[in-house]
């Protein structure tokens, strides 16, 4: 559901389609895939336990090691990218212990500035990515992190992610008075804090609602938050679902207060739809938005400032018009589908 596990299934689709073969392995088939994607082949890596490993927990590393070995032999595979530097980058390094192939690491955020951090991984990961023909990552501010934190010999090519924008298409000039948030409720979604910020503005702005889509861990904190806020009729909790593009399509601004994101994928694909987006300046989030041009950037510390650029959204719709029609604009010419696949064929093919 993450963006990783997006940008994985849809470029695999991509590639599919352009007539290369393509083997997915995951432990379930993922959410993103559409059911007339069969021509990707899916292998699902086993997942089931054995009470030996009770108190450990689930060697699914190792299983997905020895899945990598064996559909690469068996398919006789030039190309392994893992998408997500844990597990996958690791397994794939186990595999290669195994048979020979050629390993590519695609890094997507939490896997760098998180677990990428921790003493249990780090050591570990970064003689996986060592051992990688090439390593991308998914903006500038990662592949700077990265090549510190991993101590790597080269800076990793930054392939940005794509968005679909045949998919993600501008919406109606009318919108819903609706600001739209949609993540997987993790504590570094910072999603209690967007909640904060609409509280500011509920009083001035009373036809207005925050829709706010997804699940995770964070999400039963949310509700008690709004219930505390009184805001239990201005704000809506919608469960995950295939229709966010029609979602964004609908709503006035998306809005984003993560505390770190790399790429920002749903702020990219709100743009695409002509949606104005505002967006805590993190990571590699002022990469996509171009603050003043197709949004507003605002620093977490700052929640004054934040709720008064998001206060000027509201009010604006003309500027919100304006915003989001430059926002598609960007999109279109840094961020497409064929830009970005083609980078990744590049990249297969000077290895080959």
């Amino acid at each position: 559901m993450g963006g990783s596990g997006m940008v994985a299934t849809r470029l695999a689709g991509e590639l599919a389609r352009r007539g290369h073969q393509v083997h997915f392995l995951s432990y379930k088939r993922p959410y993103a895939f559409q059911p007339d994607q069969d021509y990707v082949h899916i292998h699902k890596v086993p997942v089931d336990s054995y009470a030996l490993f009770k108190e450990i927990g689930n060697l699914y590393t190792i299983k997905l090691a020895n899945s990598i070995a064996r559909i690469v032999r068996e398919y006789k595979l030039s190309v392994f990218n893992s998408h997500y530097g844990l597990p996958h980058s690791v397994s794939s390094f186990l595999a290669k212990q195994i048979t020979d192939f050629a390993s590519i690491t695609t890094l997507h955020g939490s896997d760098t500035h998180l677990l990428g951090k921790a003493k249990a991984f780090n050591e570990l990961m970064s003689i996986s990515l060592k051992s990688d023909v090439a390593v991308t990552a998914v903006s500038r501010f990662l592949s700077d992190l990265a090549m510190e934190v991993f101590d790597l010999d080269q800076k990793p090519t930054v392939i940005y992610d794509y968005i679909d924008t045949k998919k993600f298409t501008p919406g109606p000039d009318k919108r819903e008075k609706v600001i739209i948030h949609a993540s997987n409720f993790r504590e570094i979604k910072n999603i209690p804090y967007l909640i904060d910020l609409f509280a500011e503005v509920a009083d001035e702005f009373p036809e207005w609602k925050l829709r706010l889509i997804g699940d995770g861990p964070e999400r039963p904190l949310c509700y008690r938050k709004v219930r505390l806020l009184g805001l239990r009729e201005r704000v809506e909790f919608v469960d995950p679902t295939r229709e966010i593009p029609r979602a964004f399509q609908n709503a006035a601004i998306l809005a984003a207060t993560s505390r770190m994101e790399s790429f920002g994928l749903t702020i990219g694909e709100a743009m695409a739809t002509e949606t104005p987006v505002i967006t805590s300046n993190v990571g590699g989030t002022s990469e996509l938005c171009v603050d003043g041009k197709t949004g507003f950037l605002f620093e977490l510390d700052d929640k004054e400032g934040a709720v008064e650029r998001l206060s000027t959204l509201m009010s604006d719709e003309e500027l919100r018009r304006k915003l989001g029609k430059q926002g598609r604009k960007r999109i279109l010419e840094h961020f497409s589908v064929d830009k970005i696949v083609n980078q990744y064929l590049k990249l297969f093919q000077n290895i080959e």
